[in-house]
């Protein structure tokens, strides 16, 4: 079943080949057009990459992973060029980036009173500058700080902000964080994960002109300045960016000199680019199993390397559904029983996962103290059309479900095409749901309206989504990140689910430094979620990474990092 798309293959790269190839070629150019095996002496060392989509603000801040329409690879596109005071590694402990330390109780840095208030204390490395050759000082952290606390730009608010008391600098190199409460995560501020810091003397100034565009500066894209391993030369809407090594990065030179990143309109492009030699690695890939599968089995010059970081879900709308009924709990419950999702995972995922019951996953290590509180919702067709019964549903002889007046059970579900296991999902969740006697419209969202937030967010039925399945995924559940107009519609919490119970437990559980009472939390949230149907978890998913043969140092990303965490060791 994969030859097709092999002789594709083959025709896209004879083309390239017989278009692009002078009369005699270079000694350095490999064979079939493909990226050289070695480099010349003393040539400048390059990296061709990547990503599907066409990613041009390079902000996870103002482009959310979780958030509709935010392309595959912004995240990595922003570790390559922007390093906060820490970042996670590929096994999820934190490393200092433009800090000399990671606050922790054991160095001292942190620091918990006995009232609960707390300290975390930074020291920025010596040396440490901007692309544009502007030294980093703990003013941009204190700027950074303000943006997110004035509350002024919604998208860069966090919810740890709240907790935060003051932010001081003593000196140029010092930052203070003073907490009124207990956060757990308190060590990550200033990172990727919350609050990354911000050049204060490029953007200052434009941020108290009008708050308003400061979201729509071109510094968030073409003219990205920031403080990584790599600093931005250019970047060609629709075609590709260049990046060059950034010679005073804090962590040492980048060993490979020059990264191209090539935009690929779409999954099938990107494994295109790859089998036809035309780049080395992808970055952030958005590739189903049976995609990866495939180019594992084709590519001679690279592998495929798969991590289990995510999962398919259903999210029901909650604001405003259609029909009503989507927000009576024994309905969600119908749905979810009607679902054999083993036999999903079996055929979909080629039996490597199984079914999703949770956001604390199998693999993670909180799993264990949650799992007893897990509501599950074993296949059970018969279960679901007596609760689909007792709520007034009857199926007629033409085998479809109508309420007392008539009108059949029908509601919308749907799926964007980014990765194919979701539009794969939507159809099988459809039959399933179709076999009770449910009338299904499947939609399956068009590419030019993916980033479309806001009609992406009020759809008025369920959406089947594949999604990071992180350690803190379950702060999507916050009323604070539900998608509404005051936010652009770019919040987290795809169901736009709000319950005050839910908030609380979810605050509660960020403010709780002993891990028993954090697990009694966490059980209570994980029990909310599952017993509320707040999501229907289908099952878990796995991300891809394609490496070239003659890539050196890369290792590829866990459930909080990227595949570009480390870039700076890698090599050819």
């Amino acid at each position: 079943m994969r030859r097709p798309f092999a002789i594709v293959v083959f025709v896209v790269a004879f083309v390239q080949l017989a278009c692009s190839a002078p009369q005699q070629a270079p000694a350095t150019q490999g064979q079939n057009g493909a990226a050289p095996a070695a480099q010349a002496p003393n040539a400048p060392k390059r990296l061709t990459a990547t990503v599907q989509g066409n990613p041009n603000v390079f902000s996870t801040i103002l482009s959310p992973p979780s958030s509709a329409g935010s392309p595959p690879g912004t995240r990595e596109m922003e570790e390559l060029m922007m390093a906060g005071l820490v970042n996670y590694d590929s096994q999820g402990v934190l490393r200092p980036e433009m800090a000399e330390a990671v606050p922790s109780l054991t160095n001292g840095l942190w620091v918990v009173q006995s009232d609960g208030r707390m300290e975390t204390n930074w020291k920025i490395r010596e040396g440490a500058t901007w692309h544009d050759g502007t030294p980093f000082t703990s003013d941009d952290v204190l700027f950074a700080a303000r943006v997110g606390r004035e509350r002024e730009v919604p998208l860069f608010v966090n919810p740890a902000w709240a907790l935060v008391e003051s932010v001081e600098a003593p000196d140029a190199r010092t930052v203070i964080v003073k907490w009124n409460k207990p956060y757990l995560t308190a060590d990550t501020m200033f990172s990727r994960v919350r609050a990354m810091p911000l050049p204060k003397h490029l953007l200052e100034k434009p941020y108290l002109d009008d708050k308003l565009t400061f979201t729509d500066l071109p510094y968030w894209g073409s003219g990205f300045v920031g403080t990584g391993a790599y600093k931005l030369r250019e970047v060609v809407e629709g075609s590709h960016l260049l990046l060059d090594a950034n010679d005073r990065f804090v962590l040492g030179r980048p060993k490979i000199d020059v990264i191209e990143v090539k935009f690929a309109g779409d999954s099938q492009a990107l494994m295109t680019t790859i089998l036809a030699g035309a780049a080395d690695i992808s970055l952030g890939a958005r590739l189903s199993v049976d995609e990866a599968l495939q180019v594992r089995d084709q590519w001679r010059d690279g592998k495929v390397e798969f991590a289990p970081t995510n999962w398919l879900t259903i999210y029901p709308q909650f604001i405003n559904p259609d029909p009503q009924i989507m927000l009576d709990v024994r309905f969600r419950r119908a749905m979810h029983y009607a679902l054999d999702r083993q036999q999903l995972a079996d055929a979909i995922m080629y039996g490597l996962t199984g079914p999703a019951d949770s956001t604390v996953s199998p693999n993670q290590p909180d799993y264990k103290d949650v799992e007893s509180e897990i509501v599950r919702y074993p296949y059970d067709p018969a279960r679901a059309t007596q609760i689909l019964g007792e709520m007034g549903y009857i199926r007629g002889a033409d085998g479809q479900l109508r309420d007392a007046a008539g009108n059949k059970l029908q509601f919308e579900a749907r799926a964007t095409a980014q990765l194919d296991y979701q539009p794969k999902g939507l159809a099988a969740v459809a039959d399933y749901w179709r076999r009770i006697g449910v009338t299904v419209d499947e939609v399956v969202v068009p590419n030019q309206r993916v980033p479309d937030r806001e009609y992406r967010q009020t759809r008025p039925g369920f959406e089947v989504l594949g999604l990071p399945n992180d350690p803190e995924n379950f702060q999507n559940f916050h009323s604070r990140n539900a998608p509404l107009p005051a936010n652009q519609f770019a919040g987290t919490n795809r169901s736009r689910y709000m319950n005050p119970e839910l908030d609380t437990l979810i605050d509660q559980y960020f403010v709780t430094i002993s891990r028993p009472d954090r697990m009694q939390v966490l059980r209570q949230i994980v029990h909310h979620n599952s017993d509320q149907v707040v999501f229907i978890g289908l099952f878990y998913t796995t991300t891809h990474a394609l490496i070239g043969n003659r890539i050196k140092g890369m290792a590829t990303g866990g459930p909080a990092s990227t595949d570009a965490w480390n870039s700076e060791m890698w090599d050819l």
